[in-house]
């Protein structure tokens, strides 16, 4: 038998606001007898790529024009249930089509996300869009990879612009868009979670930049260590594909020595 009250008590506050409904407490709800639980409304994002040099995926590229790659990281990094997603599609490299998608799309949506376009070069025309048309909080970040990253608002709609870079993407939504989506979703900002890892090499740091190095992970004598990845570029796909998470160093480490105790990101859990 079970005692009445044993597991619930009465008037038991059994979540709290802003918490996310899911497989491991929906079951909850349902044993205290609720039937209807008060939600926020899904959050609208909209999201672009940016560059006259994107293609769908091609084997048959030329010149410059690469595979738009950015499309498919940022449509399943924004496969979730409390999001409600549109692509709008390819900024072209010129101001006037910019300013006007933009503002479209700022209409329709609490968040915009682009990806590429965010530099400053003689065709990267987001900042100066988006200076236009609203507000920029701040431009560049001191990470790596991912400086180029900006982020401001049009009216009501939170606008992100990310680095064309593949990886820059990848890492910059899952270790700090997202937290930010959730908080905005009515949710809580929780930044990833870390366990430590000791690295198995030493390198110098170039950079005054905080750096998220892509490694491999090894369990030596019950321990985790960590084995660098070979290519570290930011536009080294196969660093994520192919590496299981990231460690974390900070921006005043200039070296980095065997055996030396990091942050470790694990891809399955960011991903």
């Amino acid at each position: 038998y079970r005692l009445k009250g044993e597991d619930i008590k009465k008037n038991q506050k059994i979540l709290s606001k802003g918490s996310k409904i899911n497989q491991q407490n929906i079951n909850l709800i349902a044993a205290s007898g609720i039937r209807k639980v008060k939600v926020f409304k899904k959050i609208k994002i909209g999201f672009f790529t940016s560059g006259n040099e994107l293609r769908k995926p091609t084997n048959n590229l030329k010149n410059s024009e690469i595979n738009n790659s950015n499309f498919f990281a940022l449509n399943s990094l924004l496969d979730k249930k409390f999001i409600s997603k549109k692509y709008y599609g390819n900024l072209r490299d010129n101001l006037k089509f910019v300013k006007n998608n933009l503002l479209r799309a700022a209409k329709n949506n609490n968040i915009i996300i682009t990806a590429g376009g965010a530099s400053v070069g003689d065709e990267d025309h987001l900042i100066n869009a988006l200076s236009s048309l609203g507000n920029i909080f701040f431009w560049r970040a001191a990470i790596k990879p991912g400086r180029p990253i900006a982020v401001g608002k049009i009216n009501n709609c939170y606008v992100i612009c990310l680095p064309g870079n593949p990886v820059s993407v990848q890492l910059l939504y899952a270790m700090l868009i997202n937290p930010l989506v959730e908080k905005l979703s009515g949710g809580s900002f929780k930044l990833p979670n870390s366990n430590k890892i000791v690295a198995n090499f030493s390198m110098k740091k170039k950079t005054q930049r905080m750096e998220w190095l892509r490694i491999i992970k090894k369990r030596i004598n019950n321990q985790d260590i960590a084995l660098k990845y070979p290519k570290q570029g930011s536009g080294m796909i196969s660093s994520v594909s192919y590496s299981d998470g990231i460690i974390e160093i900070n921006e005043d480490v200039s070296e980095i020595k065997k055996g030396d105790i990091f942050n470790y990101f694990d891809f399955e859990t960011l991903f």
